[in-house]
């Protein structure tokens, strides 16, 4: 009688572990659908051969070209890719500068150039040319005052 009652329990731990088993398999919990808590992330917009022009009484202040711009979000910056900046300024002449990436404040006032970032000052009479590089630059674009 007492291995019919071993048999029993051994039987009956092995059905438990069976039944688990397939509990587990059948009802994971990670499959289960989950109630949303933030919008779904996404590009609200892009634009390809992307051309910004800043203007002050004189003129151009500034010209932004890049490959693509997007956004992902309503408050997240604009990303550029190949962003190219052209500044113009009667006292130090003309600057171009150029990276990998760059993103615009949703306010528009800055841009920050990131990866193989390069700064072309051209030469004027009393300055030579300069070239810097870096890997990281932020430009106020809005205008003073």
């Amino acid at each position: 009688m007492q291995s019919l009652e071993k048999i029993t329990v051994a039987f009956t731990l092995l059905a438990l572990v069976g039944l688990s088993l397939w509990l587990d398999a059948t009802f994971d919990p990670s499959d289960a659908p989950r109630e949303a808590t933030t919008q779904p992330k996404g590009e609200d917009y892009y634009i390809e051969g992307v051309r910004i022009s800043g203007r002050d009484e004189n003129g151009i202040r500034f010209l932004l070209t890049a490959q693509r711009q997007h956004r992902d979000a309503e408050n997240d910056p604009a990303i550029l890719e190949r962003p190219q900046l052209t500044q113009f300024d009667e006292q130090h002449g003309e600057r171009k500068t150029t990276a990998e990436y760059g993103e615009i404040k949703a306010d528009g006032s800055e841009l920050t150039l990131t990866g193989n970032v390069r700064i072309v000052q051209k030469q004027t009479p009393d300055r030579p040319n300069t070239v810097t590089d870096t890997n990281r630059l932020t430009i106020r674009l809005a205008s003073k005052g």
